[in-house]
Parts: structure tokens; sequence; C-alpha cells
């Protein structure tokens, strides 16, 4: 997803807009379309913000990889000097993504919360059914997670006419699932049947990606923290005397830090790929199987 992303799902929810004005429609699925394009322009410019710090960060390895073969002690590349600006640039850089791990998280956590809360009012309500006021874009991807819309993948051209006929059918879509899940008829809702069933698989994803994202934060922070540590030792050594960078040394030397630092963070950095590697396979064997 990308800024050109971005700019058709603009031009996408300005054609639903002028559509909703002609027709005058408000109802609950108007309200759903309306906010999962807008959560999705809000995600690519997450990954653009993403993209943006990763880059930076990206090019600073060449300077830790020429580090960890000795080439920064000799002045081919800017010597030392050049290491601990590459590691500087590499800090800074890091820092939003430390916040959108810890953010991503807690906010699958408490999703994960909310999926088990939603299928205890779905087992208790009158075949399998829910009100409308726990219907929103986020709980509707829940209860029907088999949806996709147009919406979410990159278009070649926007066409007014046909985008306009697209947006349209998901909204004959999207009312006649609502319709389903909040219907209080004598006949169990199918959908709501098989919400059920799929809130218990996409529960416990969503708990174990917000554990796995945690990971990734405690590795990441030691990682910003040990180079840290490298960046400290040089700018004060131990014949300067700096209370505080002392303390953020923990009274180490200023060798023995950048050596610990260093380690770490190489550390940390070789147990992510690993994570992310090997946790889809942990994921697709371990995740509860759907019972529709």
């Amino acid at each position: 997803m990308t800024s050109r992303q971005y700019q058709e799902l603009e031009e996408v929810y300005e054609i639903w807009r002028e559509a909703s004005k002609k027709t005058e429609k408000s109802g609950i699925a108007n309200r759903i379309v309306a906010q999962s394009m807008i959560n999705e322009m809000e995600k690519a410019v997450r990954k653009v913000t993403v993209g943006i710090c990763v880059f930076p960060i990206g090019i600073s390895f060449f300077w830790l990889a020429a580090n960890s073969l000795h080439v920064t002690e000799k002045s081919w590349i800017g010597g030392l000097p050049m290491l601990i600006h590459a590691l500087t640039a590499m800090e800074i850089f890091l820092i939003p993504l430390l916040y959108f791990m810890w953010n991503d998280s807690f906010t699958q956590m408490k999703a994960s919360k909310s999926m088990i809360e939603l299928k205890s009012k779905l087992l208790k309500s009158k075949n399998n059914t829910v009100v409308e006021d726990d219907i929103n874009a986020t709980t509707y991807e829940w209860l029907v997670p088999s949806w996709s819309p147009f919406w979410k993948e990159t278009q070649n051209s926007i066409d007014p006419t046909s985008t306009e006929k697209a947006l349209a059918d998901e909204l004959k879509k999207v009312e006649a699932n609502i319709e389903s899940l909040c219907r209080q008829k004598a006949e169990s809702s199918v959908v709501g049947a098989a919400a059920i069933s799929s809130l218990d698989v996409s529960s416990w994803k969503s708990r174990k990606e917000g554990q796995r994202e945690f990971l990734y934060f405690i590795l990441n922070f030691i990682a910003f923290y040990g180079y840290l540590l490298g960046i400290i030792a040089y700018y004060y050594p131990d014949d300067v005397n700096n209370y505080y960078a002392s303390i953020a040394r923990f009274w180490m030397t200023s060798a023995e830090s950048d050596w610990l630092g260093n380690f770490a963070g190489d550390f940390c950095w070789t147990i992510e790929p690993l994570i992310i590697i090997l946790s889809p396979i942990y994921f697709a064997s371990s995740a509860p199987k759907s019972k529709v």
C-alpha cells in the first residue's frame, strides 16, 4: 500500500460522498463503508511513514555490517565518526517504529478481548443475532471475515461510473449481511452462526499477533538502547566525567558499555528475523480450527 493507493482511496471516498448525497442514504451500511475507506487511508499513511523510517535504518545497516567486519577501523567509508552518525540516524528513525510496535501490541490484544465479548453477546442473543449499536466497520470485519471490498486493492484506474456501481453493489452486500446479523426472526442467522466460529480463530490470532508485536517491541527497544550505549561511549568517554552518561551506561566503562550494547543490539536483531520467519508456521499449525 503506497501513496498512490492513498490517492485512489481518496478518489473512491469522494465518489462515495457524491453518491450518498444523491441517494440521501445514511444507514449503518453506509457508515461501515465510509469508515472502512477511512481506515484504509490511515493504513496507507501509516505504511508510507514506516517506509520512510525503514529506508534510512536500512542504509545505516551498511555501516553496522562494516563495523562487524572491522572495516570502520579504517577511513575507507568515513571511519568511526561516520558509524556514529549512521547509528544516530538509525536511533532517530527507530523511535516512531517503537511507538507503532507498542501501540499495535495493545491494540491487537484489546481487539482479541473485544472479539470474545462480542462472541459472548452472540451466544446469549436470540438466534445468534446482534444489535446494530454493536456493529461498526471494525466489528463488521470480525463478524464477516470474508468481506474484502474492492477499495482494499490497488486500482488500475478510477472510473467514476463503474466505481459508483461497485460501491452500490458493496452496499447491498453489507446491508444484506447486517439484516441477517440483526434480524430477530424464528430462524437462526447464518451469518451470525458463522461469526461465532470465526471469532474464536480471529480472537486467538489477534491475541498472538499482539504478543508477537510486544516481543518485537522488547527486542527492538533492547537493540535501540544497546546501540545508544555506543553513541554515549563515543561522545562521553571515561575521561569525560559526566554523571548522566555514567547512569546511562549503568556505571560501566565506555569500552564495556560499547561492547555489551553492540552485542545486545546484534543479538536482538538476529532473533527478530527468526521470529518473523517462524511465527507464521506457528500460527498456521496452532490456530484453533473454524467449525464452519
